[in-house]
């Protein structure tokens, strides 16, 4: 495996993980992030999986 296709599968990852965040900080468990803004971690989450998705098509 290349190391674009490993960055890819990190970015797709971290993605997964910032929405998964994002999730954690809506349920109201962060003291530090009010649930209200807990949209821009969605937001943030979807641009990169779509980013790291977007990338795995180019590369093939």
């Amino acid at each position: 495996m290349d190391i674009q296709k490993i960055t890819i599968i990190f970015r797709f990852a971290i993605g997964i993980f910032v929405v998964l965040f994002g999730c954690v900080a809506a349920l109201g468990m962060l003291d530090g992030i009010p649930p209200a803004r807990s949209v821009i971690l969605f937001i943030l989450g979807a641009i990169i999986i779509i980013w790291a998705l977007l990338s795995l098509r180019k590369s093939r």
